[in-house]
């Protein structure tokens, strides 16, 4: 949706987002686009519980939503965001993607320590190639928010009317 040209608020529609939260003030006002993005975070935010082991706090669900790309981010600080989660969530499901590799190479009936050594080698080799992405990504995010100042998260509304 953020690939999409006037999907999701940009400028002077950007009062319709409130800034704390991202969500939007008057939904009817909003794009069928921006409504499905609001609800798109919300989904999201409701699976907090598969990211934390046992009980989801109020803070931990506000911590793992601190992270989401919100209406309120430029589009290429949406589309940053959505690289550093995409990244974030390869690296967390790597282990199991090369365990299974690692099988569908040897074979169900191939010796446990091989397969072990396999998976780990390919684990530790893409983990840091995935941590290095990441770090690119990140330099480029500090970049941004350096470039546009500390207020960027929250422009004041003369920044929004320009």
């Amino acid at each position: 949706m953020n690939e999409i040209p006037g999907a999701l608020p940009t400028g002077g529609e950007k009062w319709n987002v409130n800034w704390d939260t991202g969500d939007l003030r008057v939904k009817a006002l909003a794009t069928p686009e921006a409504q499905d993005y609001v609800k798109t975070i919300a989904r999201m935010a409701r699976r907090a519980k598969d990211f934390f082991p046992g009980r989801v706090t109020n803070f931990d669900l506000e911590q793992f939503k601190e992270g989401f790309p919100t209406l309120a981010n430029s589009p290429e600080g949406r589309r940053i965001i959505a690289e550093q989660l995409a990244l974030g969530n390869r690296i967390a499901y790597l282990k199991d993607e090369t365990f299974k590799a690692a099988m569908d190479h040897y074979g169900s009936g191939a010796d446990p320590h091989l397969v072990k050594k396999y998976a780990t080698e390919n684990y530790r080799k893409l983990k840091s190639q995935l941590e290095d992405q990441l770090k690119q990504v990140n330099a480029k995010a500090r970049t941004m928010v350096d470039q546009s100042g500390d207020n960027a998260a929250k422009p004041s509304l003369e920044e929004i009317f320009k």
